[in-house]
């Protein structure tokens, strides 16, 4: 009898498994998700550190210590099936980017090989991080714009039903910071995307978050800069400035220092939201700034539309220098030990000296560059508009 009723619950048992199995595939179908990436025989845990979130940290600061001196070397080239959205990111040995047509690929950081592919039929992806063995994918559009998914093994953890999402998903250890279409900043579970609380603002965050301490900062399209307690949503200062704000925060142990597309470059105080100093650029036909910057001990740098890569100093905000490409500048920054490498929409990635303001080296890539980097122990990912990625690293 025992035996028999065991044989029933099993009996039971795959039928609830099998009706879960088919429940979870057309979610997966109605979401127009199809392909894998199973970085399980790639993942390899090492003492580097990994650029998880666009700009490297939570503080996005866009900034390593590495040695990387020109010239560089391309070690690799791969193409991509469409432009590629504003982000690349690399955690243990594997370096990720999304594209606009909807795809997300893998890549062996070493090689250049293809480890796999995700493709989201009805939404473009806008932005990515990755922890160690999971990747949070932000899609432009649909009804379940929010998915985890499992690199390791090809599963997904979850997927969650929210509107499109403007910015790049900031993971901060059990927390996601993110914003909607809808005028809504959210802070989720990074395990199951529950919904830890909401912030709702005059108008869309296309800001992407960072984070220092217990506050999360971004900006806003009412030209306004939040400081919100990260664990409650409540708000500890605000800053206003002139125009719509799209770069991303980035942070150091006392400032805010960002962009707005008034035309003025800004550093604030990171616990009290007062002004520091500014810095307005142009005359008569003004750059903006729609890109994050990069940080160092003494230095902050960050480009413009007008072209030019400007370098202020973090106590006063002096110009300490200013370089010029021949085209709009909409990615960050990224600053090593002596260098600043920079990529401009005239295709081109440029190293320049931090003490200087002088390049002395540079790659023609095949279209415009408007993504931001990724710095990953010895290697520089860049992603170019003309569907193509590549690595470098110092020339040996």
């Amino acid at each position: 009898m025992d035996m028999i009723i065991r044989k029933q619950r099993m009996s039971v048992n795959r039928i609830i498994l099998s009706v879960l199995t088919a429940a979870f595939a057309a979610l997966l179908y109605s979401c127009g998700i199809s392909g894998n990436i199973r970085i399980s025989s790639y993942f390899k845990k090492t003492g580097i550190e990994n650029w998880e979130n666009s700009g490297g940290s939570s503080s996005r600061n866009n900034y390593r210590s590495t040695e990387m001196n020109p010239p560089l070397e391309k070690v690799w080239e791969t193409k991509i099936s469409s432009a590629p959205n504003e982000v690349v990111v690399a955690s243990d040995q594997v370096v990720y980017t999304g594209t606009l047509d909807g795809r997300i690929y893998a890549f062996d950081i070493q090689k250049g090989g293809t480890i796999g592919s995700l493709k989201f039929l009805y939404a473009a992806t806008n932005g990515l991080s990755v922890r160690h063995q999971t990747a949070i994918i932000a899609l432009a559009s649909g009804k379940e714009a929010l998915v985890s998914y499992n690199v390791y093994d090809n599963d997904y953890n979850f997927i969650k039903p929210m509107p499109g999402i403007e910015t790049n998903p900031l993971i901060v250890e059990d927390y996601i910071y993110l914003a909607d279409q809808y005028n809504k900043f959210y802070s989720l579970n990074f395990k199951d995307g529950a919904t830890l609380w909401i912030y709702e603002t005059p108008k869309p965050v296309r800001s992407s978050p960072s984070v220092s301490g217990t506050a999360v900062f971004f900006g806003c399209d009412d030209g306004t800069i939040y400081a919100l307690n990260r664990f409650n949503g409540r708000v500890n200062w605000t800053f206003k400035t002139g125009s719509a704000i799209y770069a991303a925060p980035v942070l150091d142990d006392q400032n805010v220092y960002i962009g707005s597309t008034d035309s003025t470059f800004y550093a604030i105080n990171l616990k009290e939201g007062t002004l520091r100093w500014k810095y307005k650029i142009g005359t008569a036909a003004p750059g903006k700034f729609f890109s994050s910057a990069a940080v160092n001990k003494d230095k902050v740098i960050v480009g413009a539309t007008d072209g030019f890569v400007y370098a202020f100093t973090k106590k006063d905000g002096e110009l300490a220098w200013k370089f010029q490409t021949q085209s709009a500048i909409s990615s960050a920054p990224v600053i090593t030990k002596n260098f600043v490498y920079v990529g401009s929409q005239d295709s081109y990635l440029y190293a320049i000296d931090l003490e200087t303001g002088k390049s002395n080296w540079s790659f023609k890539t095949a279209g415009r560059i408007k993504s931001n980097m990724a710095l990953y122990g010895e290697y520089l990912v860049v992603a170019s508009e003309a569907k193509n990625v590549y690595a470098f690293r110092t020339s040996k």
